[in-house]
């Protein structure tokens, strides 16, 4: 099997590559940073050339904050260059199947828990709405699913500004933990757990659409005193306002991935830290 990675250095893109590689598939690396653009169907049509059997397009401006800073670029790079990807797979006499990656940030402000796939759409940021219209796009491709993340954490190369390296840097550091919405509830799943599940949907090339999640619901403030805990650090928790634009509850249910996959996530949120918190310290 040969399959384009979109997004192939970044956190999720990076993880998947190793995966595939090490299964005996062929990967194609595609991302902004090699000078491979989503936006550039010159760039995707070499790629592709009539020869992959699958795309797995994790390519976008991920953070919520940098969607609302960056609106245009938001919007170019998650809307239109998924755009591209779909109307360069239709070009494709194979036809390759294709796997978008989405997120959790397209159920919004949910109403009840555990979240369920059928829960309808409620963005409430840029982020947010170019997921739910990449999604749209996707859909408009016959051979196409759909994967929606919850907080994926434990890689090594993550953003330090996302909640847990932020919190373990601080805590390392005896250094206050910031907490922007002390109750707000977060379902996490490990790097190598969430990879898993991507790799069996792509082994299975189910056309559904199914979260990846933990079904375990955590506060921000639960979670920093975990982190301080294990740490055995003296830092203060310090309470803010939540964001209005971030999603302040999310627990998602894991019966579809179950069902359709076989799959569920395997390493505890306190394994996951503790490890994170190890390699953080090397």
């Amino acid at each position: 099997m040969s399959i384009l990675i979109t997004g192939s250095s970044g956190v999720i893109g990076s993880a998947l590559c190793k995966n595939f590689t090490a299964s005996g598939t062929e990967v194609i690396s595609f991302d902004i940073k090699q000078g491979f653009d989503i936006c550039n169907k010159e760039h995707l049509l070499s790629a592709m050339d009539n020869k992959i059997d699958g795309v797995i397009h994790c390519a976008a401006v991920s953070r919520v904050c940098d969607c609302e800073s960056n609106t245009a670029l938001c919007r170019e790079t998650n809307i239109i260059g998924t755009r591209n990807i779909v109307e360069c797979l239709q070009k494709q006499v194979n036809k390759p199947w294709l796997l978008f990656l989405s997120s959790r940030e397209v159920y919004g402000q949910a109403k009840e828990f555990p979240v369920t796939e059928n829960f309808p759409y409620n963005p409430i940021n840029e982020y947010a709405h170019s997921k739910v219209e990449g999604e749209k796009i996707v859909r408009e491709y016959h051979n196409s699913g759909i994967v929606r993340l919850a907080n994926v954490y434990g890689a090594a190369n993550d953003y330090e500004t996302r909640v847990i390296p932020a919190f373990t840097k601080a805590a390392l550091s005896n250094e206050p933990l910031f907490l922007n919405g002390a109750n707000n509830i977060l379902d996490f799943i490990h790097i190598k757990d969430a990879v898993n599940g991507i790799f069996m949907y792509c082994r299975k090339k189910p056309i559904e659409t199914i979260h990846l999640a933990s079904g375990l619901p955590i506060t921000l403030r639960q979670l920093a005193e975990k982190i301080i805990h294990f740490v055995n650090s003296k830092s203060q928790i310090v309470e803010k306002t939540a964001k209005d634009n971030e999603v302040s509850c999310f627990c998602g249910s894991p019966s579809m991935a179950k069902k359709i996959l076989n799959w569920q996530a395997e390493i505890s949120l306190e394994y996951g830290i503790e490890t994170f918190i190890k390699e953080t310290r090397k």
